[in-house]
């Protein structure tokens, strides 16, 4: 790479770039302004040309990570009600403003809403700046708190039927990033119940490269699951983070997901419950069909039966049919049940790659007339 841009080596330029609002331009010209020797000097003369509230969105902004919605800018940028002049619409402002000083980027995929984002650097200084005003707590409170609530809707979302799994998957990827430092947070504020809240989602979104990182969230949520998180945000994580271990210790999945299904038990009922409750049991048999348990995959099964409706969303029946799949891996049923996942999954919009290599081997041992084990990779 030769020298840098600055005279410095690639490696120095590199090392240098770990605290880079001390870089130096020491190339330039001495006699330049002030604000053309660093960085920080740069955009400390830009931020100066901001009003008050221009100031609070910028610094604020540093919350959050990668980019944001304007929904979600607006609930944790604004100040809260009866505490200040900074509304929604003043955040909107701000934004405009920020973005036309290229202060702030606009980012637009695949034709969804545009999402706002700090750059890295921009970001460091916003967030010098959030200290300074003493906000950089309650902030990073307040953008858990509405991550949070985004991941928890996003779950129930997931099987509704009101969006297909990929054009889901691509809305919650947009916020992977935002749920990483929530779940940060809520690790060092001891706060459970945002762990719990986030989770379900947050692991059904991550790719399959990431599964350290699910099992990660997986074993926090493993050992943290008591009584003050309610019972549903419970099952909901419990049943959602099983999947971490299923081919590296099944018996620890199952454990999981007896665990998820014996607390959903006990909830109240209710539609929305009784769907929990189905996904946990669906679980469960998933679970133990690993172990080749069939008396437990067998009740769970039936349980779950008792409690499906057809007319649920497919995005929900799909497990039904995919436990039932599991079950039948040994057996004549698999491929009518692997034709039942199929047929779910493409109504759910989900990626037929998945479940073809399963289902053409279905087709093809069913040609031979022969038993064959199949392996499931959740």
């Amino acid at each position: 790479f030769g020298q840098g841009p600055v005279g410095l080596s690639a490696t120095q330029l590199a090392k240098a770039m770990g605290d880079r609002l001390k870089l130096l331009s020491t190339s330039r010209d001495r006699s330049a302004p002030a604000r053309h020797q660093t960085l920080r000097a740069a955009l400390a003369w830009s931020h100066g040309f901001l009003d008050a509230q221009e100031q609070a969105v910028f610094r604020r902004l540093a919350v959050f990570a990668g980019s944001t919605s304007l929904a979600m800018a607006q609930r944790v940028l604004a100040d809260p009600p009866g505490a200040g002049a900074l509304d929604e619409w003043a955040v909107l402002d701000a934004l405009a403003v920020l973005v036309e000083r290229s202060l702030v980027g606009m980012v637009e995929v695949d034709g969804a809403d545009p999402r706002y984002r700090l750059l890295d650097t921009p970001r460091l200084f916003a967030l010098e700046r959030l200290v300074d005003a003493g906000e950089h707590a309650s902030l990073r409170s307040r953008h858990a708190q509405a991550v949070a609530d985004s991941f928890e809707a996003a779950h129930e979302r997931r099987f509704d039927g009101s969006i297909g799994e990929r054009d889901w998957l691509r809305q919650v990827e947009s916020d992977l990033d935002n749920a990483r430092e929530a779940l940060a947070w809520a690790r060092e504020a001891g706060d459970d119940l945002t762990l719990f809240r986030i989770a379900p989602a947050f692991v059904r979104a991550l790719p399959r490269s990431a599964m350290a990182e699910h099992m990660a969230v997986a074993e926090r949520i493993e050992n943290r699951a008591a009584d003050p998180v309610p019972l549903a945000v419970q099952v909901r994580a419990l049943t959602a983070c099983r999947v971490a271990f299923s081919n590296l210790d099944p018996q620890r999945t199952r454990r999981i997901s007896e665990r998820a299904a014996d607390l959903a038990l006990r909830l109240p009922g209710s539609p929305a419950h009784e769907r929990l409750h189905y996904l946990a049991l669906c679980s469960l048999a998933s679970a133990a069909s690993i172990l080749s348990d069939d008396a437990v995959v067998g009740a769970a099964l039936a349980r779950a039966r008792a409690l499906e409706d057809p007319t649920w969303p497919p995005q929900l029946l799909f497990f039904g049919a995919d436990a039932q799949a599991r079950a039948n891996r040994t057996n004549a049923g698999f491929l009518a049940a692997m034709r039942q996942v199929m047929r779910l999954g493409e109504a759910s919009g989900g990626d037929p790659a998945a479940w073809l290599p399963n289902l053409v081997d279905a087709e093809l041992e069913s040609l031979k007339d022969t038993k064959k084990v199949f392996f499931f990779v959740d």
